[in-house]
This record gives C-alpha cells, structure tokens and sequence, in this order.
C-alpha cells in the first residue's frame, strides 16, 4: 500500500544528525540558532524562536500574551484539535465561527459579528497550505484592538498576495514528521513584538536568563539541535518537496470537528457551523510527500478514477431500483 505520507529523510539529513552527535552539544545550541535566524529571515519577520512542537509554539503565545480565564479568542472548528487546546490552556475561551465553502478556511466576513468585550485575538488557521484571507483579518484586528495569532502550522513558506504567511501577527509553524518541512517533532514562533519574543525565550528554557535564575516560571520547551540539525536540511528542501507534494493509504482530515469533540461540548461550548459540519467527514487526504514515485502517483490516479466510477454506478443501479419499485 502506498502510505499517505512519508518523512524525506536521506543521507544529507542522517550526516546532519551525525555532525551534532560528535560536535557534543545537542541542545540549544548553534544549530538552533541558525535555525532560528534563517527562519525569520524567510518569513520576514523580527524573530523566530524554536519550540518543542507546535502545539507549545501556540501554547507560549498565548501564554506570554497573558491570555486567561473571561478571555475569547476567534477561530475555527475544521482544524486539528490543538488550534483550540492552546486557547483551552490558558483558561481563556474559543469563539467559533464557520469556514469558507470553497476553501475552508475561516469566513472572515463572520468574525466580526463574534467579537465582544472579551476578544483578545483572533486565530486564523492556514489550512493544508491554503492561507486565510490575512488583509481582511488584519483590518478588523486593527479596527478592534485585537491581537492576530496565526495557526501557520500547516503552511510552511505560503504567501497571502505576495506575503508569507506568519508574518501578520504573531505565528505558529509545527515541524512534524507529515510536514513539508520537518524536524520529527518541533515548532517555530515567529513574531515582530520584542517583548514577546524575549518572553517566549525565557518561558521555553525553564524560565531562565542565566543558568539557575528563574526569572519567571517556565518550562522545558526547548529544541533540540539533532531536531535543529534535521530541520536546516529540510529548509533547504522546501521549495522542492512543496512542489512534489502539490503534484499528487488514503484518510479523512478531522472528520469529528472540535466543537463537537466531548471534551469541549462538557466546557458548555456551543457553535451552528453548517459548512463546517458539512465539510467534515468529506476531506479525502490522497498520499502526498516528496519521495512519492511517478508511478505511485500514477496508481494512486487510477484508483481515485475507479473508486469514483464504481460509486457513480452504484448510485445509478440504486436510482433504477428505485425507479422500478414506483
């Protein structure tokens, strides 16, 4: 079976890791810090800061905005469940509203009929590389006083006419093992506001300036220069596997969205998303990675075409049936 994604790890990536392990130093070191540096650089921000994964990448946003309990933060449903896990974190709340019907990405028409006194942010996700629409987002933002939070994990090196995604607020990019660009596990920060960015550092690395002085309370979520290691050599590949994996074991990509997941229905979180709803259970996710063969891609074709021929018929042969029985 041709599974539906595969890391690309090759021999660049494995003498990468190797260099780290005789080198001796294999947290946050210098590896973490190009990592770091090229990263902004790409995405045109002032920072960027490693974090263990994506979900912390969220998490320590929110946290160093000082988000908590009476707190809202708009976002979507059609997502992976830690978009809303990190706001949950916090003790803040989500506010959903629904997607787009042909992109699936948030309606950016509805949020502003969500925002209340409690709005503190809004949290656009990019969904499978697709950018929300990111001017009208930022427009209502600034029109409120309202922080952007971009859940960048899934579109690593997008563009919103012209402009990378991650670079409109304050951003989260997951360097997962299924993603075009990754480390294993691992996340990026990316952010212009000094004052964030000095916190993030110090809330990652157990709260310390210095070695024993906790000047606030942090925690572990540091990167690892193996995973730093990995992460360079695949920044290099970017380009190319984003295109492989635009060219073409199938799935469904959140088939129960998370306003009705139990944990957050037991919160008391309602929402009416019919496109949503919709939407759910639809999305067939066809395998794509960088190292899929031509000939994969071609059988991969072919049983698309005869899973949809065979339906086609089947929903023929019902209707005959049907017709006879009248």
């Amino acid at each position: 079976m041709i599974p539906q994604v595969r890391p690309d790890i090759g021999d660049e990536e494995i003498a990468a890791v190797t260099d780290v392990l005789r080198s001796g130093m294999v947290a946050q070191g210098r590896r973490v810090a190009e990592l770091e540096e090229r990263w902004a650089d790409f995405i045109g921000t002032k920072h960027a800061i490693a974090v263990s994964n994506g979900t912390v990448a969220l998490m320590s946003i929110y946290a160093g905005m000082g988000l908590g309990p009476g707190d809202e933060v708009i976002t979507v449903s059609h997502t992976f469940n830690a978009t809303v896990s990190a706001i949950l974190f916090t003790g803040a709340t989500p506010v959903f509203v629904d997607i787009e019907p042909d992109t699936w990405v948030i309606d950016a028409k509805r949020i502003e009929a969500a925002i209340t006194s409690r709005t503190r942010a809004i949290c656009p996700v990019h969904l499978f590389g697709l950018p929300a629409d990111m001017e009208m987002i930022r427009a209502i933002a600034d029109r409120h006083g309202l922080a952007v939070v971009e859940d960048a994990c899934q579109s690593h090196g997008a563009e919103f006419r012209g402009r990378k995604t991650g670079s409109f607020g304050h951003a989260a990019f997951s360097l997962y093992g299924t993603k075009n660009m990754m480390t294993g596990e691992g996340g990026l920060i990316t952010t212009d506001d000094d004052r964030l960015a000095d916190w993030i550092r110090l809330y990652r690395n157990q709260g310390m300036s210095r070695r024993y002085h906790h000047d606030i309370l942090g925690y572990n979520f540091r990167l690892t220069d193996l995973q730093a290691a990995l992460g360079l050599v695949q920044f290099a590949k970017l380009e190319r596997n984003t295109e492989r994996r635009r060219q073409i074991g199938v799935g469904v990509y959140y088939p129960i969205p998370v306003h009705r997941q139990p944990y957050v229905q037991e919160l008391g979180i309602e929402a009416e998303l019919p496109v949503t709803e919709r939407t759910a259970g639809r999305t067939l996710s066809l395998p794509m990675f960088p190292g899929l063969a031509e000939s994969d891609q071609d059988e991969v074709i072919r049983a698309v075409r005869a899973a949809v021929t065979e339906r086609a018929r089947s929903g023929a042969d019902r209707s005959a049936v049907t017709a006879a029985a009248r």
